[in-house]
């Protein structure tokens, strides 16, 4: 009984955890007036300058791109809340994770370029695209029309 409390305890301080992440994440974030959706449609637009400008070979592009990415603005609710309520734990959990993918490797494209590496900047910009597509695919159909 004693290692199941113990168990159960260490559970709710993950979760708590977790939670707090998740909403320091969020707090990070300059706010703006525009919905999660509109968000991801921005940094889809981000993605493409950046790929447009490792195939232009246009560095200015690329890191005007980068730096959409890593800066960007967030909606005024929590991203979280766009999901079904069994699957906003998972999500905060895969914001914490990819969040971070994106920045390492917006960060790799970004010193890709700097070296005229277009070929490393490339792959970067695969990596980081796979990353979306995945987190994309894991919750797409587990997204809920909700009006913030």
């Amino acid at each position: 009984m004693k290692l199941f409390s113990l168990f159960l305890l260490l559970t709710i301080a993950t979760l708590e955890a977790q939670e707090k992440s998740a909403q320091e994440l969020v707090d990070s974030k300059e706010k703006a007036d525009m919905t999660y959706q509109q968000m991801m449609q921005i940094m889809n637009l981000s993605a493409g300058k950046i790929y447009n400008g490792i195939i232009l070979q246009n560095k200015v592009m690329v890191k005007d791109g980068v730096k959409a990415i890593m800066y960007h603005r967030a909606p005024n609710h929590k991203p979280w809340l766009i999901m079904k309520n069994n699957n906003q734990e998972a999500f905060k959990k895969m914001l914490l994770l990819y969040d971070e993918e994106l920045h390492e490797d917006a960060e790799s494209i970004s010193d890709a370029v700097d070296k005229n590496d277009w070929i490393e900047a490339i792959n970067s910009f695969s990596k980081m695209t796979h990353s979306c597509i995945i987190c994309h695919d894991s919750f797409k159909d587990k997204v809920v029309k909700r009006e913030f």
